[in-house]
């Protein structure tokens, strides 16, 4: 118990306005305050914890979770918090047993499941991974990030169908996602539904004007359509936003030397040559 109560409270009331108000550096300041009046208290260093970790000391802040830990194996949001922190670190095998641990206690573990398939997506476990951000998504509704990943995951097992229905998913909890949009897209184009793919890669490039793959991918949308003018026109467009897109490069020489615009040749050369 501190020797200080009601200071003690005061610090930690403290510390949580400047946390809401986006002073974190402050925040911390306020718990290290409240952890040196009561350093027993692990509710009280759990958050002194958070602070270090959203101001960048990682090394203190990994201390002090395992302190927590040590007491309190058992306690989800310390394993899950310190897991995140050790992902960020590429220290991926660790972090997934912490993950592991966490989300089979008791209790809302869904943040611990999306981020353990989170993890084995990195690591391309794609059916481990899917089976852990199904979880999640049966446990809370998801987030859109959880349902892309999702997608991602079941795009990895080629279960296509059940990839298009997860970056649906994402996109009605999110319409500009645009990460979900773009794998949509590339998922319908493998399932040969070239017009929704055109219509997917149109919305993404209603939200990122400017970008170049989204252009190619409308490209190859309509390639796949017979639609030549209209896919070496967005060919064009996704070079004009990045001239160093080898792949659209490649595919407008290639459709242009199919309806005999030879020209493309001297392109094919110096595209050849870099």
């Amino acid at each position: 118990m501190a020797a200080d109560p009601e200071r003690l409270e005061a610090l930690l009331a403290e510390g949580a306005r400047h946390w809401e108000a986006g002073a974190f550096n402050d925040a911390e300041v306020a718990y290290a305050a409240a952890q040196a009046l009561a350093p027993d208290s692990l509710a009280v260093r759990f958050s002194h914890a958070v602070a270090l970790k959203r101001v960048g000391r990682l090394a203190e802040a990994e201390a002090g979770y395992r302190v927590v830990t040590a007491a309190r194996p058992d306690h989800g949001p310390t394993l899950n918090n310190l897991a995140v922190l050790l992902l960020e670190q590429e220290r991926s095998e660790e972090a997934i047993e912490l993950l592991r641990r966490a989300a089979v206690l008791p209790g809302d573990t869904s943040d611990a499941w999306a981020n353990l398939g989170a993890a084995l997506l990195d690591l391309e476990a794609f059916g481990e991974a899917a089976a852990a951000l199904e979880q999640a998504a049966a446990l809370r509704g998801g987030n859109a990030a959880t349902w892309r990943r999702l997608g991602l995951a079941r795009r990895g097992l080629r279960a296509m169908d059940g990839a298009v229905e997860a970056f649906w998913q994402a996109l009605a909890i999110d319409p500009e996602d645009a990460e979900a949009q773009l794998n949509l897209g590339n998922a319908l184009f493998d399932l040969e539904r070239f017009d929704e793919a055109e219509a997917a890669f149109r919305r993404l490039i209603a939200l990122l004007p400017a970008d170049a793959v989204a252009h190619y991918g409308l490209g190859i949308a309509l390639e796949a359509q017979e639609r030549l003018p209209e896919a070496i026109a967005a060919w064009d467009r996704a070079l004009e936003h990045d001239p160093g897109l080898a792949r659209a490069a490649m595919h407008r020489i290639h459709q242009r030397m199919q309806i005999c615009d030879w020209r493309a040749l001297e392109e094919y050369a110096a595209v050849a040559d870099t």
